[in-house]
C-alpha cells in the first residue's frame, strides 16, 4: 500500500506538468472566426474615378468617393504569429462633377470663326465588388494576454461584380461666332446650344475615360485585439493600401481602410 501511495505521489507532479504544457499549447495555437466591417478613407490627392478629356486640363468641381467592406474572416494564431483570410462584399459610391473646355478657331483674309465647347461630367454610381483578403502578421504579446497588438502585411483582392448608375451624363455646351467681309458687305453670326450624352453614347466613349484599379492591392496594417470573454474578442485594424490606377498613364495612390471585427474562438 505504501508503495502504491509513493508511486501516485511521484506520478502526480508529472501529470500536472503535462497538463500545463498541453493547456499552454492549446492557448498559443487557436482559431477565430467572425465578421468585419471596414470603412475606406481616401487621401486628399486620391485620383478621381473618371476623367473628361479636352483642350484644357479638367477641373473637378465636386468629388465624393466612399467605400465600405463587409467580410467573413478566419484568423489562425500560433505562438505570436497569425494568418488571416477573409472574403465578402465591397460597395463603392462615386459622386463627381468635373468640367473641361476646348476652343478652336480660324482666321483669314475674308474673316474668322471661333468655337468653344465646355464639357461637364456628372457622375453618381454605386459599384458592388467581391472583396477577398490574405494577411500574415505578428503579435507583440503572448496570445494568452487579454489585450494584444501587432502588425501585418498582405493584400486585398477586389474585382467588380455590378454597377448601379443613378446619373452618368456628359453635358456639352457649344458656342461660336463668325465674321465675314464679302463684297456685299460684312456680316456676323453667333450660335449656342446644349447637348446631353449618356454613358453609352459615342461622345461619352470618346471624351470620358474611366480609371481602372488593379485587382491586387498590397497593404500593411496594425492590429489591436481585446478578449471580452475566453471565447469572444473584438479587433480594430487601421490599414494603408496601395492602388495601381490607370489614369491615362500608369499611376498609384493610397487609401486607408479602418476595420472593426467581432470574432469567436474555437
Amino acid at each position: 500500500m505504501k508503495t502504491l501511495i509513493t508511486f501516485l505521489l511521484c506520478l502526480g507532479p508529472v501529470i500536472c506538468s503535462s497538463q500545463q504544457l498541453s493547456n499552454s499549447a492549446n492557448q498559443s495555437r487557436f482559431f477565430e472566426l467572425g465578421i468585419t466591417s471596414s470603412y475606406v478613407f481616401n487621401s486628399l490627392d486620391y485620383p478621381k474615378r473618371y476623367h473628361v478629356t479636352g483642350y484644357s486640363d479638367p477641373t473637378t468641381l465636386e468629388s465624393s468617393n466612399t467605400a465600405l467592406m463587409f467580410q467573413a474572416i478566419g484568423r489562425l494564431y500560433f505562438q505570436q504569429f497569425y494568418l488571416s483570410s477573409s472574403m465578402g462584399i465591397a460597395t463603392g459610391h462615386t459622386n463627381e462633377t468635373s468640367t473641361t473646355s476646348e476652343a478652336t478657331g480660324n482666321a483669314g483674309v475674308g474673316g474668322y470663326w471661333t468655337q468653344t465647347k465646355t464639357r461637364e461630367l456628372y457622375l453618381d454610381e454605386t459599384n458592388i465588388s467581391f472583396a477577398g483578403s490574405l494577411e500574415a502578421g505578428y503579435l507583440f504579446l503572448k496570445p494568452t494576454n487579454r489585450f494584444n497588438f501587432g502588425f501585418g502585411i498582405g493584400a486585398d483582392f477586389i474585382t467588380s461584380l455590378t454597377t448601379h448608375i443613378k446619373r452618368n451624363e456628359l453635358i456639352v455646351y457649344t458656342s461660336g461666332s463668325s465674321y465675314s467681309n464679302p463684297p456685299s458687305g460684312p456680316s456676323t453670326s453667333s450660335y449656342s446650344y446644349e447637348e446631353t450624352f449618356g454613358n453609352e453614347s459615342a461622345e461619352w466613349k470618346q471624351y470620358v475615360q474611366r480609371h481602372d484599379i488593379g485587382i491586387i492591392q498590397p497593404k500593411i496594417s496594425l492590429l489591436a485585439r481585446y478578449s471580452i470573454t475566453k471565447k469572444l474578442s473584438i479587433s480594430i485594424q487601421p490599414q494603408v493600401r496601395l492602388l495601381f490606377i490607370n489614369y491615362g498613364i500608369d499611376g498609384a495612390a493610397l487609401d486607408f481602410p479602418l476595420s472593426l471585427g467581432v470574432l469567436y474562438r474555437f
